[in-house]
């Protein structure tokens, strides 16, 4: 972005990224049928079970329930501060958050996908692997 990297350590407190995600109504759950390479991608097993809204009167056939966020915060720490410079790539900042205990966005989203809230598909579709 051509700012310097003395500007950005003094004063970025954290990095967010969001998408919003389609959730599933609660009322019409139904097993969602997965492709094999949708599962290969995101690195599911064959025998994991996930959920889709089937539609019903309460989402009006739709099979959706409003939105919701899924989302990555990168806190900037101490030691992710003197790693920003110049020469340092956006994976490798990534990297080093992960390892600090960032949950990345698929992560979140896979946990929303696990828990019923959302498909598979919507996990596909907003990932950022």
């Amino acid at each position: 972005m051509g700012i310097e990297p003395y500007l950005l350590t003094g004063c970025l407190l954290g990095v967010l990224a969001q998408r919003l995600v389609k959730r599933n109504c609660e009322h019409c759950l139904e097993e969602e049928p997965v492709d094999p390479l949708i599962r290969h991608a995101l690195e599911v097993s064959d025998s994991e079970k996930f959920y889709r809204g089937g539609g019903c009167e309460h989402c009006n056939h739709t099979g959706v329930a409003g939105r919701m966020a899924v989302y990555e915060l990168l806190e900037v720490s101490d030691s992710l501060r003197k790693l920003i410079h110049v020469d340092i790539t956006s994976g490798e900042i990534h990297d080093h958050a992960i390892k600090e205990g960032m949950v990345s966005l698929t992560d979140n989203a896979m946990a929303r996908a696990r828990s019923r809230e959302i498909s598979l598909a919507e996990v596909y579709r907003v990932r950022l692997d």
